[in-house]
């Protein structure tokens, strides 16, 4: 059987995970985020979703996890440990670009997944938008690094 990779995009409002499989995006889901939900509760849900696409969690070879919120970053963490399966984390550090701000710690995975994927995709420099629960403006310096941003309120809470 071929190597699966379990891309899980954890955001304020949606929870999407994409399985690849020899470089390729095979399927995508997406599911509310269920802001407190236990270890088990998020393995049931992700164990939906694979299920949707007759994919078992004995099918995934390893786990990528970008996250906002960090209890449920706890919660895959656990899932990974628990099904003995590599996890790397999205954060400074593990996503191979330079960030060049003050606090680097402090930049989201989302935002610097999105840097990335805007210069491997797209080249650089760029600007990067992301229109979720937030919307967020992110910079891309010519050499590729991560420069800074700005968040705003989505579309949803500009409305309200």
């Amino acid at each position: 059987m071929l190597a699966m990779l379990l891309a899980i995009d954890i955001g304020n409002s949606n929870v999407t995970i994409g399985l690849v499989r020899s470089g390729s995006l095979v399927a995508v889901r997406r599911a509310t985020t269920p802001a407190r939900a236990s270890v088990d509760e998020v393995e049931l849900l992700i164990d939906g979703l694979l299920r949707l696409d007759d994919v078992a969690f004995a099918d995934v070879s390893a786990i990528a996890c970008a996250s906002v919120v960090p209890v449920l970053t706890g919660a895959v963490q656990a899932i990974a440990e628990r099904r003995e399966r590599p996890l790397v984390i999205a954060e400074a550090g593990t996503v191979p670009i330079a960030i060049r701000v003050d606090r680097p710690s402090d930049v989201g995975a989302d935002r610097l997944v999105n840097a990335l994927a805007a210069q491997r995709l797209y080249g650089t420099p760029a600007v990067v938008v992301d229109l979720g629960t937030a919307t967020t403006f992110d910079c891309v310096a010519a050499d590729g690094a991560y420069v800074g941003g700005a968040i705003a309120p989505g579309l949803e809470l500009g409305l309200e």
